[in-house]
């Protein structure tokens, strides 16, 4: 069983290892309070960039469940494309999913990327337009939305007095990432990945409902 680290007692903390000593000058103090300026810009571009992510998933869901209805050019007398047999699909799983439950609570990123992999496996108009992966992508940006929502973001010192500087850790329970650049690199392209994947579904959606 992995032992679980302690968690800072608050946010842009510095973390310093045993035996390691820091001097804290007026050139590190204002370089710390940089850091926590930077870093923290950082995270709330994080949660916003996600953000996003969930009300694109939003749209393809309501999208799905609800087809047709945000077409520009529709009159509101319209009949939305929808099938009997893709109506009795969607109205199993609204019940299975949504209804029989029973609450609210559930009503979380979790579930929503859980409900569209459902969906994927029982509609296969949709599971024909949605890219290898989308699934995946979005269940490794819920992780570390969730971890920039619940964890802090400590400092390591690096190099020695008086000309150390502090870089950015996310400081969770499990472990200790690494807020580098390659790091924000990496999210940045998931980031775009997912949501362009969305986007990309949610139109291919609308144009296959159109021709049916």
């Amino acid at each position: 069983m992995t032992k679980k680290k302690p968690v800072p007692p608050r946010d842009s903390w510095i973390a310093l290892p045993a035996g390691q000593e820091l001097s804290i000058d007026p050139k590190l103090l204002q370089h710390w309070n940089n850091q926590t300026k930077r870093f923290r810009e950082a995270r709330g571009n994080f949660l916003g960039a996600c953000f996003g992510i969930e009300f694109q998933l939003d749209s393809l869901l309501a999208e799905t469940f609800f087809p047709g209805l945000n077409d520009s050019l529709a009159s509101p007398k319209d009949l939305v494309p929808l099938t009997i047999e893709s109506g009795k699909a969607l109205k199993e799983l609204f019940d299975e999913l949504i209804l029989k439950p029973g609450s609210l609570a559930q009503i979380s990123l979790a579930f929503k990327i859980d409900l569209f992999k459902r969906l994927i496996s029982d509609i296969p108009t949709l599971a024909a337009i949605v890219p290898d992966g989308l699934v995946t992508k979005l269940q490794k940006v819920r992780s570390i939305r969730n971890r920039f929502a619940h964890y802090p973001i400590q400092f390591k010192p690096d190099g020695d007095p008086p000309n150390q500087t502090l870089s950015g850790e996310l400081a969770c329970r499990d472990k200790t990432i690494t807020l580098d650049d390659e790091f924000f690199a990496q999210y940045s392209i998931l980031f775009s990945e997912v949501l362009v994947g969305l986007e990309q579904t949610l139109e291919k959606l609308r144009k296959e409902l159109n021709r049916t």
